[in-house]
């Protein structure tokens, strides 16, 4: 085997500092896959949930008429009302 040039002191260095970056690396990887583990976990549930309210309308008419009128309500005009009108 041939002897490495370096001094082993300088040797030990960068391995540490190859280590460490290393460690870093790795720990960034791991918090942001939990934090997308966490992310899907909670849209499965909000998606779970908004089924389940999307089921209970279909099979309750009340809620549909209700709807309706909501949404009709919404898009109605209302009239314009100028604040600067000059006497």
């Amino acid at each position: 085997m041939e002897e490495l040039k370096s001094p082993p002191s300088r040797l030990v260095r960068l391995l540490r500092r190859s280590r460490e970056n290393w460690k870093a690396v790795a720990l960034a990887r791991q918090k942001n896959k939990r934090a997308f583990e966490i992310k899907v976990r909670d849209l499965w549930r909000s998606r779970e949930n908004w089924k389940s309210g999307i089921s209970q309308q279909e099979t309750c008419p009340k809620y549909k008429f209700e709807d309706k009128k909501m949404v009709e309500r919404r898009f109605e005009r209302q009239p314009l009302v100028y604040h600067h009108e000059k006497s």
